[in-house]
Parts: structure tokens; sequence; C-alpha cells
């Protein structure tokens, strides 16, 4: 809800009966970059509150943070509060996207660990689509006051959940680690049993291992993994995912399209929720890779498709009248492909690569990769698209994603129905023989 609140709130903010006085193309700017900013700067407050608190304070905590975000919105009369309001949001969001990933990666069984950890891109697609929804029609006011309200029971509901097991054993606290996995496996005690043990094992041996940030790089399985999450959230940003999420409302009005922006905002988030369920049902049987690379592929056909439509539009080649029907459809495909795949999957997989002792540190550089390439594809669309034109960017972004993808294709191990250590034993090399082996010893 906080990415793509800006899609809608920026022209209401434009409006005359405007909240915030003096809102304009710069301030409109600001907060979108204010927002990264915020989730960059989260990143090392991350590293600290997930390994020492827990997954779960972490998450309470950012929950937190993006209610107190909401409030600023809803009572906000000047762009310095508006600003501040952001600058919370994406703080938290930072804190949130890795401790979430984290904490799914960890509760979850191998055989649906892929489904499970696809809620999280599911529920990112129901704030899109609430946002977008709800923010075209009412005021900026009751629209954060409906993001805070959801923000709130979440905050309340996660009291009852439990901790992360793989942090309960890493802190020895075995009982507690034993009732969490009973709750989590729905009494399923033989599980519950060969479960614990098989943590246990996997935590006391990655523990043994170093856990300094030097040790991404030195170690070559968490250097793979490195380099592994940090190519597949680049694709993800080169996909102009936040791009379109924050400015879909805007691309649309200058597409003159044959339906209101509001609409298309609405069909869009619509279509990226069926996407979304259709990668969360087929990712445990296809596989990662196959949804990730058909997904770039597709990605990067309906940006080429868009970025041409804005030249001719733009040279005035051939008259569009009749083809105004060419962005509607374009961005509707893209949402249908980017969402169930280079969107979804590299949240999945990055979370499923790093093992226990470098868990955090590691999500946290990938995904300080992740901001800084949110930050840096903004920052290069918005000189593109004001100084030369909208298609610049889109061909440029469409040209790196494909170039990306490639080396998706070559680089990137499928870890479909692999359990976090087989992942780990692979990493580094040991083939499945061995890892066979070594489960039997």
């Amino acid at each position: 809800m906080q990415v793509s609140w800006s899609s809608p709130a920026t022209p209401k903010l434009k409006k005359p009966d405007s909240p915030i006085s003096n809102f304009n193309e710069e301030t409109a700017s600001w907060i979108e970059r204010l927002y990264l900013i915020g989730s960059l700067i989260g990143l090392p407050i991350t590293i600290i509150l997930v390994d020492r608190l827990g997954r779960k304070p972490s998450i309470m905590i950012a929950s937190s943070t993006n209610l107190l975000s909401w409030t600023l919105i809803a009572i906000a009369t000047n762009k310095e509060t508006l600003y501040i309001s952001r600058f919370l949001g994406g703080l938290s969001s930072a804190i949130n996207f890795i401790a979430v990933s984290i904490y799914i990666a960890e509760i979850a069984d191998k055989k649906v660990r892929g489904f499970l950890s696809s809620f999280n891109a599911l529920c990112g697609v129901i704030g899109v689509i609430i946002m977008y929804s709800v923010a075209p029609f009412v005021s900026i006011t009751s629209s954060a006051v409906v993001a805070a309200s959801i923000n709130a029971f979440q905050l309340v509901a996660f009291f009852f959940i439990p901790e992360s097991p793989y942090l309960l054993i890493k802190k020895k606290k075995m009982v507690k680690c034993q009732k969490a996995l009973t709750f989590l496996r729905n009494n399923n005690l033989k599980s519950v049993e060969d479960e614990f043990e098989e943590i246990k094992e996997a935590v006391q041996r990655q523990e043994k291992e170093s856990h300094r940030v030097v040790d991404l790089f030195v170690d070559a399985g968490n250097r793979k993994a490195t380099l592994i999450g940090c190519m597949l959230y680049v694709a993800e940003h080169f996909g102009c995912v936040t791009i379109i999420l924050m400015n879909l409302q805007t691309i649309l009005e200058d597409a003159d399209g044959a339906l209101q922006p509001e609409i298309v905002c609405i069909l869009f988030a619509i279509v990226t929720l069926i996407s979304c369920i259709i990668g969360m049902c087929v990712i445990d049987k296809i596989g990662r890779r196959v949804l990730l690379l058909s997904s770039i592929a597709s990605t990067t056909f309906f940006l080429i498709i868009i970025a041409t439509y804005f030249v001719l539009k733009d040279v005035n080649y051939y008259n569009l009248n009749n083809f105004n029907w060419i962005p509607i459809v374009c961005i509707i495909c893209y949402g249908l492909s980017v969402k169930g795949g280079v969107e979804m999957v590299p949240v999945i997989v990055t979370a499923e690569l790093f093992p226990t002792n470098v868990k955090a540190i590691g999500l946290t550089f990938a995904d300080t990769v992740y901001v800084g390439c949110s930050l840096l594809v903004l920052y290069v669309y918005q000189i593109l698209e004001s100084k030369l034109g909208i298609y610049y960017p889109f061909y440029l972004y469409s040209i790196i994603c494909a170039t990306i993808g490639i080396g998706i294709y070559f680089f990137v191990p499928e870890t479909n129905r692999k359990t976090l250590e087989e992942i780990q034993l692979e990493l580094r090399g040991i083939k499945k023989r061995e890892t066979r082996l070594l489960r039997e010893i």
C-alpha cells in the first residue's frame, strides 16, 4: 500500500483543493524518493533487529512504524509532514521485507515453502488493489485511515503468532522451539520430532561458521548466494516494477488510452492478483527457474511494445486513435507477466539461499542492492522521461532486463523441493548423491 500510494495520491495532491499547499512536480518526486531513501537507511537497522530481537519483534516494530507513517499522512497539512511520513513508511518496509521473508522461509515445510513464501507477494498485490480502488475516489485522509486500520489489525494479530523455530534454537530455547513447531505443524508429533532434530543439526553446523559481513564474499557458498540474490533483485527493478506501481496513473494519462486511468489501475491490480495466485499454484510444481525466466521474457516484450507506442504517439507518425487500446492491453499483460514471476520469485529464492548464521546480513545486503536499484531506476526514469520522453527509459530497461535474464539462465540454480540445508550444500558444490550420503551418516 505504501509503494502504490503515490500513484493515485499525486494527481489529487496537485489539485487546487489539495491539503498540501504548493505541491509540484519536485514535491511529487521527493515523496517517491524519500520512501526509497527510508528503505535504504532502514537496512542496517534490520540486521540488528532480526538477529538480536528476533523475527517476530522486528515485524511488530516495523508494523508500528508503518502505522505512524499512515497517521502522519492522514493529518498532513504541509509537505514536510508528508516527507517524514514517506521516510518512515520506507523505513518500516525495509525491516518488514527482510523479517517477513526470513520468517516465512523458516516456518514453512519444504514441500510448500514456495507457496507460503509467495503469500508475501499475494498480500502485496491485495494492498495495491485496495489502494488503487480506494485512494482515487476518497480524500487523502480517508485512504490513510483505511491503510492504518489494516495495519493496526495485523499488529494486534501478530501477538498470537510464534517466533521462528530456527531463531529459538539459535537462542537455545529448545522447549519453545518444540512448542512453536507443534503449533505450526498442527500437533503432528512425528513431524515435529524429526524436523526439530533436522533444524537443530542445521543451526549447530551453521552457527560454527562466522557471522561477519565479509563472510558473504569470503565463503564460496555465501558469495554465490549473494551474487544470485543481487542478480534477481536487479532484474526485478529493471523490469520497471517500482516505476509502474508509483507512476501508473500518470503513465496512463500520458498514453491517452481508451479507458479512464483510475479504472485501468484497478484492472491492473486485479490482474496482478491473478498472476500472483497462478504463480503460487505452480511455483512448487514447475520450479522457480521456469517461472522466473518466462516472466522476464514476457515482461521485456511488453515493455518494448509500450515504449514503441509512446514513440509513435510522440512523433505523430500515425494516427493512433484507433489503437489507443494498445497501452491498456500491454499494461494489463505486463501486470499478468511480472507479478507471478520476476517480482515474486526473487523474494522466495533469496530467502532460501543464505545459511542461518548470515541470513539477516545476506538478505540485508541483497535488499540494499534492491533499494539502491529502485532509487537508480526511479531517478534515471524521472530524468529521461522529463528531458527525452517516456519511451527512452522503457527501451533502456527492457534491454537491461533481457540481458540479466540471460545471466539468470546460466547462473541461478533451482531450489524447488530442497531443504534449506540441501540448498546450502549445493551452493558449496556438494552434489545430490553426496548430500544423500551426508544425511545417511
